[in-house]
């Protein structure tokens, strides 16, 4: 929703860049964590929009550079996406 709040924090751990992305919308339901990057998933949204290859694509790209993106935490209002790139 358009009241949804998002915020990144940068960070450098050891020879690491870490980007957090946090929301507080709805967070992610349990049945569908282990999809979120799978292609053209689009879980079980009501709007449906885009093409569910969003995702995949972010982690393709992250994993082609070493890194790794993966569901930090996952609470009631909202959730948190790590990413991880080596410097």
């Amino acid at each position: 929703p358009k009241e949804t709040n998002i915020s990144v924090i940068l960070k450098i751990e050891s020879e690491f860049l870490i980007i957090i992305v946090k929301d507080d919308g709805v967070g992610i339901q349990e049945e569908i964590k282990n999809h979120i990057f799978d292609r053209y998933y689009k879980g079980n949204s009501v709007a449906k929009k885009g093409s569910g290859l969003g995702l995949h694509i972010s982690n393709q790209f992250i994993e082609a550079h070493g890194g790794n993106i993966k569901l930090e935490k996952d609470v009631e209002t909202g959730t948190s996406l790590r990413i991880c790139l080596p410097l």
